[in-house]
């Protein structure tokens, strides 16, 4: 899809070489994280488990009811530990 691979490509400001690494790991990641069923589509609340939503409803991590100037989901992340990676 070509508004997918745009995506990458601005977030690394058209640099192709970084926008296809970013990508790469993207989907790594994706698989890693939800399995080879969630690579072609998006990943929906069906997939993931108790954890994942007992982890979501913590409030660690927060979806901010606005919008940036480009129109794109704002998160954020209030996890205050330093050595979380």
């Amino acid at each position: 899809d070509r508004s997918f691979r745009l995506m990458f490509l601005r977030s690394e400001y058209f640099n192709a070489k970084r926008a296809a690494e970013r990508l790469v790991k993207f989907l790594e990641n994706k698989v890693t994280f939800f399995g080879d069923e969630t690579l072609t589509r998006p990943i929906y609340l069906s997939d993931l488990n108790d954890d994942d939503i007992a982890f979501m409803k913590s409030g660690i991590v927060q979806l901010i009811p606005a919008r940036d100037r480009s129109g794109r989901a704002i998160l954020c992340d209030s996890n205050m530990d330093p050595s979380f990676e």
